[in-house]
């Protein structure tokens, strides 16, 4: 009981540190200090490095065991928290900008009297420390006075990076990592300081996007992305694993998509035996196994014969109304087949997007390969679209 106890503890110990070092304010080390468990921190940061100096080796392994122990409950409740922290944060900095901004000064205010207080007790009867905090007082002017991004507001641009600013957030970065465990104000307070908060903030906000949308899309890719010499149930399943399905599922997956896509005949074959038509087919299986809600398909049909395309074209249509597919194509009677709606683009541009129906109308053409040809010639239309 008394170990579970402990664990809840440290990892709350842990989430507090986060909360601390991903505002502006006091820093995860002042927060370490306040709950009294800092000379912990530091000295299991000490035996994890190097360990005592006058201990055994027996002794130093037992050190290093209870710290790595000690930092992993620890730090499991920091991530917790900084994760927490960040995905809330980011969404209130968009929505409530002032308000944060003046709570964040609020944070500062009141970090400051503790920084003096423990700055005190530092200096009293060692006024040769001083030397060392007008040092750190002298780096920070200095980083504010060589930041690259100087003269274009308070929030560095991590779209426009070159050497300069590269080794400006280096820098940055060390100074504010060092402040997270030192007592006194946040590595965050440096951050928006030197215009660094915000974009990092959003730039794991958007990490954490990025994984979200990779989770509801999948491609078929225009060069047939098969296993040559695995199974097409092989095949499936390999698949199944990479999108993290258990061995069970795995095969459930599998099978699903062999009865969806009538592969039974063909489970047991190495890929590379079947036809091209066939090849796609489980090509598209494939990519439908992570259950994804976007499908891109790339030229599905290209260098198939008639049947084998118009084979293909069932399946796809068959897919109609399950998920969102977009298909990219040369073929004019595959676009106005099996499409809702279709986006014309020529030279990189887009020209037009609409039905088939409403672009020939459009056009004032007879059919859909003319309203094609006169868009794509047509030197006045897309002058107002965005380049794809």
């Amino acid at each position: 009981m008394k170990k579970i106890m402990d664990l809840i503890m440290h990892i709350i110990q842990g989430f507090c540190m986060a909360l601390a070092d991903s505002v502006p304010g006091v820093s995860g080390g002042t927060i370490a200090f306040l709950l009294g468990f800092y000379d912990n921190f530091i000295n299991s940061l000490g035996n994890l490095i190097k360990g005592k100096k006058d201990a055994s080796k027996e002794e130093k392994l037992k050190d290093r065991k209870n710290a790595i122990i000690f930092l992993f409950k620890l730090g499991l409740g920091w991530i917790i928290g900084f994760t927490s922290a960040v995905l809330v944060l980011t969404s209130v900095f968009e929505t409530q900008i002032y308000n944060v901004s003046s709570l964040f000064i609020g944070f500062i205010i009141f970090a400051i009297p503790i920084v003096i207080m423990e700055e005190k007790k530092i200096l009293k009867g060692n006024l040769k420390h001083l030397f060392f905090v007008l040092i750190g007082i002298a780096v920070v002017v200095a980083i504010t006075l060589l930041n690259p991004m100087s003269g274009e507001g308070t929030s560095v641009d991590l779209t426009k990076i070159n050497f300069g600013l590269a080794i400006y957030i280096f820098i940055v970065g060390m100074v504010a990592i060092s402040a997270m465990i030192l007592p006194g104000i946040s590595g965050s307070t440096l951050l928006l300081i030197f215009g660094l908060y915000m974009p990092i903030i959003s730039g794991i906000k958007e990490l954490e996007l990025i994984k979200k949308v990779k989770e509801i899309i999948n491609v078929s890719p225009q060069e047939t992305a098969i296993a040559q010499n695995l199974t097409v149930k092989e095949n499936l399943e390999f698949i199944a694993g990479i999108y993290g399905a258990s061995k069970e599922e795995q095969k459930a997956k599998a099978q699903k998509m062999i009865e969806d896509f009538n592969l039974e005949e063909f489970q047991n074959q190495r890929a590379k035996t079947l036809s091209g038509g066939w090849q796609r087919r489980l090509s598209i299986a494939m990519a439908l196994i992570s259950e994804p809600k976007i499908l891109f398909l790339d030229e599905p049909t290209l260098g198939l014969d008639v049947l084998a395309r118009r084979e293909l074209w069932n399946v796809i249509s068959s897919l109609k109304g399950k998920i969102t597919i977009i298909l990219t194509t040369h073929y004019l009677e595959e676009a106005e087949s099996l499409s809702d709606r279709i986006a014309v683009m020529a030279q990189g541009k887009l020209k037009a997007l609409g039905t088939a129906a409403e672009l020939i109308e459009k056009t004032g053409a007879k059919n859909f390969e003319d309203a094609f040809v006169s868009l794509c010639t047509d030197t006045t239309t897309g002058g107002n679209h965005n380049e794809n």
